[in-house]
């Protein structure tokens, strides 16, 4: 619960670890120069009655990466 709260999003660790595999080979492809402090991906949640969506978003290409989904 503790590394839940310190993270500040409902994000697992296994759900780390494929955002980190997607966001290693994303930067392997896309083109695009990121932020010269690595700015270059948008962390989006979207609650619902059911759940929380999450989704990773290239701020460069706008290509998603859905790690969190219903």
């Amino acid at each position: 619960m503790t590394d839940e709260y310190n993270r500040g999003f409902p994000v697992t660790k296994e759900e780390q670890v494929k955002i980190k595999e997607w966001i290693a080979g994303h930067g392997a492809i896309c083109d695009k120069v990121a932020g010269a402090i690595g700015g270059q991906f948008d962390y989006i949640f979207t609650p619902t009655s059911v759940g929380v969506l999450g989704k990773i978003q290239c701020s460069k290409c706008k290509e998603n990466f859905i790690f969190k989904d219903l």
